[in-house]
Formats: structure tokens, sequence, C-alpha cells
């Protein structure tokens, strides 16, 4: 059987920038000979410590940086930076949800102005009055705060609308960065639990990034361990945690606090 993979990462390596002064050293790998391949389905967790290449992954895989060695693809066609035109298809496709959505969206644009725009520039709508209240639907956000300018937000509703600017191109795989990092523990089970149902009724896939397993457990059926710019572990959930391989992996799970009695 032939499986056609969504997104395919075929051996990406990324170099650090080096001075005049180090024009002579080898280049740094902050990405070394990364491969990987996602289906439009998977439920996909990425997972490692602060400086472990995950964010400039995730920048690869966003067409924001280009690759210095490999090649990326989306339904088999090759991506990279390009023009905003050139890749309006691939965004409709693929979409992010930010770390921290209360800086990344615009403080004096109401929350309608806001799940508008991807409407207006990446499906050409206009008319998307409508469209943006179900969206606020799908998200549980209230239509009360349609015209409350995104400043006005408390962290849960400013990722409420983040997820909603997401979904409104109808994508068919998000990429999540940290999206629960920010708030309380009942907010990050309710945010987890609401990416969970939507990917499931709109048959998304999702790759959440994140440097705490607990965040990842329950809601993702596969786990990437990232480490020195290296997946050094890439295995379904339950095996991971029960039999993890890589020390880097016993580290990350040790790291999860424990309440003691």
């Amino acid at each position: 059987m032939i499986i056609n993979d969504f997104i395919h990462l075929d051996n990406i390596s990324r170099f650090a920038p080096r001075s005049f002064w180090q024009r002579h050293l080898p280049a740094a790998p902050i990405l070394n000979q990364i491969s990987l391949r996602l289906q439009s389905q998977e439920t996909v967790g990425l997972v490692g410590a602060s400086g472990s290449g995950k964010t400039s992954l995730l920048k690869v895989m966003l067409a924001l940086d280009a690759a210095d060695r490999g090649a990326m693809s989306c339904e088999g066609r090759a991506i990279a930076p390009a023009s905003v035109a050139s890749l309006a298809w691939y965004r409709r496709r693929v979409q992010y949800i930010p770390q921290d959505p209360a800086s990344a969206l615009a403080p004096h644009h109401s929350v309608a102005q806001l799940i508008a725009e991807p409407l207006h520039h990446l499906l050409g709508l206009q008319n998307v009055h409508q469209r943006v209240a179900e969206l606020c639907d799908r998200v549980q956000l209230p239509r009360t705060l349609l015209h409350v300018p995104a400043g006005q937000l408390s962290g849960g509703q400013a990722q409420r609308v983040a997820i909603a600017r997401a979904l409104a191109p109808e994508p068919r795989f998000l990429l999540a960065d940290e999206p629960v990092s920010g708030l309380d523990l009942p907010l990050r089970e309710q945010m987890k639990g609401l990416l969970q149902r939507l990917t499931r009724e709109q048959g998304m896939g999702l790759l959440m990034v994140s440097h705490d397993f607990s965040a990842l457990a329950g809601l993702c059926d596969r786990l990437l361990v990232m480490h020195a710019g290296e997946i050094v572990e890439d295995r379904a959930t339950n095996d991971l945690l029960a039999a993890p391989h890589h020390p880097q992996t016993c580290q990350l799970l040790q790291a999860i606090p424990v309440i003691s009695l």
C-alpha cells in the first residue's frame, strides 16, 4: 500500500550564521539532517528542551526560513520561502497557532477584524460576518466579544481568537507552537480539549510543539523528541512514554512535576 505524505521533510539541515571572524570555522548545525513524514489527519507532538531546535524546525515548516540542505514538500509540491502570492495555496492548507497570541494579535483590531483577515486575504471573501460569527462558535468564544479590541482580551480568549483565525481558511493541518504554555492548568486542559475536538471533527492534522510531555499526552498519538537539532525519537505516544529509549527523553520525563502527599 502506498502512503501519500501530506508534509515531507527530506534530510533538512540548517546552519547557524557565522561572523567574518568565524568564517574559517565549520558551520554549526541548528537542524541536522531531519527527515519527517506527516499525514493529513495525524496528531503529533514535538517535544524538546529549550535550544533543541524546535522553533527553527517550525520556521522551516512555515516557510519562514529556508533550509541550507534538504527539501520540504506538501502534497508533493516543493515548499520554501517565497512571495505571499506563491505560498497562498500552502497557507490555505497549513495554518499556524502562535505561542503568545496576546502579543501576536494587533491590539487595536477587533476580534471580528482579526478573524476576518484570513478570509479576505487567503480566500478572497468579502461578506464574512456570518462566517466570522460561526468561527467564534466553533472555538467557544462568545459573539459578544466580536467588537472588542484584542488588547482587552484575556489570555484564554486571545488563544481562542488565534485558533479561530487558523481555522478560517479551512486548513488540513495546524502547526501549534506551545499553545497552552502561558495558560493556567484549567485553561490548559480546556484548550487541549478544544484542539482535540476540532481536529477530530474537521479531519485536520496537528503538530503541537512543547517542552513539556504533560501538555502533549492524551492529545497526540505520536511523539517526536528533539535534541541538539536532531529528532532522536519518533514513536507512538504510549510506547514512548512507557519505555523511552534516548537519555534526553528520560530527562524530559523526569522533569515532569510529581505531587507528594
